[in-house]
């Protein structure tokens, strides 16, 4: 009998590269979660530090500069943590869809699963016909 060939091997090929796709775009996501982060907490440190600075601060031209750098920064925070906002929408519509791709794919395995066991299950049946055909052929041989 034949080797086992899986009719929709192509159907699951393409869903493992569906998947393999939205975890790479997934990971990006984090990636970049992570970098804006990073970002966030460097401007809230500088913040911190400028605002203890100001105390000590003499001139009135250098403490006008400092309070707007101070605002500036404070916007620039605000800007941040709302594309962080945004991008963790958007990993989880990404963690939706990589669940969705990862149960397709377990889908069509579960089926390569059950055709293989079928396929499985009919060799073996072929062989048992031919055993048995032959015992039966070899049992009218010794008979007569």
């Amino acid at each position: 009998m034949e080797n086992y060939i899986f009719s929709m091997e192509k159907v699951l090929d393409y869903r493992e590269d569906i998947e393999i796709k939205k975890a790479e775009e997934f990971a990006k996501i984090k990636f970049e979660i992570s970098k804006i982060e990073e970002e966030i907490n460097k401007l809230t440190m500088e913040l911190s530090h400028l605002k203890e600075k100001i105390g000590s601060i003499n001139k009135v031209s250098e403490l006008m500069q400092t309070q707007l750098y101070i605002q500036l920064l404070e916007e620039n925070i605000d800007m941040k943590k709302l594309l962080l906002l945004e991008k963790n929408r958007s990993l989880e519509e990404k963690r939706i869809e990589l669940t969705k791709a990862q149960t397709d794919r377990k889908v069509m395995e579960k089926l390569k699963e059950k055709d293989y066991r079928e396929f499985k299950y009919k060799k073996n049946m072929k062989e048992q016909k031919e055993l048995d055909d032959i015992s039966i052929m070899k049992f009218k041989r010794a008979k007569n």
